[in-house]
């Protein structure tokens, strides 16, 4: 990308709330800017890593904060639809010479000086793949467990839909370059706190399904009682998924008062993109999200019943 290969200072930014397919994209492009001789700085807003991805290279290197006065470099934006997604995204993205914007959220509101957005993809781990071996950067060790990582969360360990046969060999490549595919598993899927266990039973137990649609909440009160981090209610919402007949599975976390986050995954037949749209929010037409303001109460029985609605309408 000549965009790249042309800037000669970054900012690499990515949405909140991070997760595997953001922070692993976003340190491997970080490196490979650095060997190109690139100086390049990775942003991860006011978002502490979580616990069970500080285990990436690199990790240790992002930035909670950014120097803007007298910036003048590229802001390299990945896996993020908007810049308002990351925490001081906006001021970034204005203060910042040039905007490199590369994504695969269908949401994405192509708001970069350079756009390379790509819904159809998985992750947008591949699209940095591609573009480190357009750079002519050797992928080594670190750059490949990042990637692999990244790959491996954003497809649900290469089963969603849009895993295609490239993913694959992408996987390979990267196992072939030493990536330890056990550990990398472990380490994201069953290095578990007893915290985030007790989370889960109390998720469980709000378990409701009706008509296909199936939602479970968190408050305030769950996250304070377990100990648990609000990073530990990642991947929660897929056990509704996971029921037979249920289409669409909601989780509702209560991320502070009257500020509920809200995770929507989908089988085949609704855009929950479309739905998390509604709300202020955008994402996959399988795995979208949203922040909406308000009294949990309140917020569930509205989400639910614009959920069902669109669903029907979908069948």
């Amino acid at each position: 990308m000549a965009a790249v290969k042309e800037a000669k200072a970054f900012i690499v930014v990515t949405h909140e709330h991070p997760d595997g397919d953001s922070m692993g994209s976003c340190l491997a492009a970080h490196r490979a800017l650095q060997q190109l001789g690139k100086d390049s700085i990775v942003y991860l807003s006011a978002d502490e890593v979580p616990r069970n991805f500080r285990f990436l290279p690199g990790s240790s290197e992002f930035q909670p904060t950014v120097e803007l006065e007298g910036w003048k470099g590229t802001a390299l934006f990945i896996d993020c639809a908007e810049p308002s997604r990351a925490i001081g995204g906006e001021q970034i993205a204005a203060a910042s010479a040039s905007v490199i914007n590369i994504d695969h959220h269908i949401s994405n509101t192509l708001f970069g000086d350079t756009n390379w957005v790509l819904p159809s993809l998985g992750s947008a781990s591949e699209m940095i793949y591609d573009l480190i071996l357009e750079l002519g950067v050797e992928i080594d060790v670190a750059m490949a467990t990042n990637l692999y990582a990244a790959v491996l969360t954003d497809t649900g360990s290469f089963v969603y839909g849009s895993t295609r046969p490239e993913t694959h060999l992408m996987a390979a490549d990267l196992l072939a370059r030493g990536v330890r595919h056990s550990l990398v598993y472990q380490e994201i899927y069953e290095n578990r706190s007893l915290e985030s266990m007790q989370l889960l039973m109390r998720c469980l137990k709000t378990l409701t399904v009706k008509r296909g649609v199936a939602w479970q909440y968190l408050s305030l009160a769950d996250f304070r009682e377990t100990g648990a981090g609000p990073d530990e209610a990642a991947g929660l919402v897929n056990y509704g998924r996971r029921i037979a007949g249920v289409e669409v599975s909601i989780l509702f976390t209560e991320e502070e008062e009257d500020v509920v986050r809200i995770s929507f995954r989908s089988q085949a037949d609704l855009n929950v993109s479309a739905v998390a749209g509604e709300f202020g929010g955008g994402g996959h037409p399988r795995a979208a999200g949203c922040e909406v303001r308000g009294a949990l109460s309140e917020i569930i029985p509205r989400v639910v019943g614009r959920t069902l609605e669109a669903l029907e309408q979908a069948q």
